[in-house]
């Protein structure tokens, strides 16, 4: 079935506004400097997925799929990534969140969107969406770009809102961090799965 502008749009939220590394910073760094201060950490990550999206669109996704180790490389960094962060997550302190001035920068945005496991599939799937004569109904991917420019940048924001909500509430941030992190675990478990069992059964 072609895809029309309310489900790419649809698409477009799901894959941004789930939880993630990208998201998941956003909240942190809410949590500690507010909201507005994460602004351009948000940008960064928005345009970031815009430039891994057209990327894979002008050959990246051929080029992983011809050489897989560059896929092994990107797997590696991405794991090692969310990991940290999970990491991160379970050791980080709410209550000395007003002691922490810094706030995450446009390019650590992008940085953390080229190492998000999530951001690369949904750019393929979008790449190889856009390239079937089944795929999205006269959507340029100027317009692609567009619509999830404005939808990560909204979720990202979102989301740093949220960290920013529970600045005043410390046992909830505690235990919020601790669900992320065991999502990002679970997350690594999966991006992990795949190349065990080939391993165990190869």
């Amino acid at each position: 079935m072609a895809q029309g502008w309310s489900e790419v749009l649809g698409m477009a939220f799901v894959a941004s506004g789930a939880p993630g590394p990208v998201n998941l910073v956003a909240a942190m760094a809410g949590s500690r400097v507010g909201w507005r201060a994460v602004t351009g950490y948000a940008l960064g990550a928005a345009g970031g997925f815009v430039a891994l999206l057209w990327a894979a669109y002008l050959g990246l996704s051929a080029l992983v799929l011809h050489w897989p180790w560059i896929q092994a490389v990107m797997m590696g960094a991405a794991c090692v990534y969310v990991l940290w962060l999970a990491l991160q997550l379970l050791r980080a302190d709410p209550r000395s969140g007003a002691a922490d001035t810094h706030a995450p920068s446009l390019r650590e945005g992008a940085l953390t969107q080229w190492l998000n496991p999530k951001a690369w599939a949904v750019a393929m799937s979008l790449v190889a969406l856009f390239s079937t004569p089944e795929g999205t109904e006269g959507l340029s991917m100027l317009s692609l770009s567009g619509i999830y420019m404005g939808v990560c940048l909204s979720c990202v924001l979102l989301w740093a809102r949220l960290g920013s909500a529970l600045m005043s509430h410390p046992r909830w941030a505690g235990w919020f961090n601790r669900l992320m992190a065991i999502l990002l675990l679970l997350m690594l478990f999966w991006l992990l799965w795949a190349p065990l069992s080939s391993l165990v059964h190869g």
